[in-house]
């Protein structure tokens, strides 16, 4: 009798954790921006934090939260930028699929320079330090 009991109750604690730890639900988001700022013709990926009724936070996806933004495209978390419009900022929403009510609203800057979108070598570097040279010589 004793060797059925202690089994069956160990797999009814086990059960029982394991359902509460997978139980715990969103009750708050949060943008977590690795930027201060997006890019044009890249990828920007927007990080949304989920908040656990246990006070934990977990990263969502794509999968969780719908995104909309008052300009570009969306690749998941990703947001996508046309170069051609002279935007100052967009205004990002984020909702959480399983309770809409959920949202939260960020304004993020649009970078203004050009980007190269590479790190220079050291052969460019010194090709643009002898331009600027030969130009500073014909002034």
């Amino acid at each position: 009798m004793k060797s059925t009991i202690i089994p069956s109750l160990l797999s009814a604690t086990f059960f029982l954790f394991f359902h509460n730890a997978n139980s715990q639900q969103i009750v708050d988001i949060r943008f977590n921006l690795y930027a201060d700022s997006v890019k044009t013709t890249i990828d920007n990926y927007i990080n949304v934090e989920g908040k656990l009724s246990n006070g934990r936070y977990i990263p969502l996806t794509e999968k969780e939260i719908s995104f909309s933004s008052d300009y570009g495209r969306w690749k998941g978390n990703c947001l996508l930028i046309d170069k051609k419009d002279n935007l100052n900022a967009i205004k990002i929403t984020a909702s959480l699929k399983s309770n809409p009510e959920i949202q939260k609203s960020t304004t993020v800057y649009v970078q203004k320079y050009d980007d190269p979108g590479y790190y220079l070598t050291e052969q460019d570097y010194m090709n643009q330090l002898r331009k600027r040279q030969q130009r500073s010589r014909r002034l």
